[in-house]
């Protein structure tokens, strides 16, 4: 199931995690992990947030982030 949308507003600071199904792992290598990134930088720039410290382990991760403004966001079509 997935987690309701939650409100945005500038400032605030969400933390986000990702585990693999039943605990098998989300990542096979070091280009997995890499792609990872490299997705979200883009996410990051796209939607004008700021990334703070994150962990890539081989069966989950997590990082928190927060909009800088609410306004001009492009939406997902």
């Amino acid at each position: 199931m997935a987690t309701p949308l939650r409100i945005e507003f500038a400032g605030a600071v969400y933390h986000v995690t990702s585990r693999g199904e039943r605990r098998e792992a989300i990542y096979e290598g070091d280009e997995d992990r890499e792609t990872f990134l490299s997705t979200l930088e883009e996410v990051v720039e796209r939607f004008n947030s700021l990334f703070h410290p994150y962990c890539l382990m081989t069966k989950d991760t997590t990082w928190r982030t927060n909009p800088v403004s609410t306004s001009d966001r492009e939406t997902a079509s």
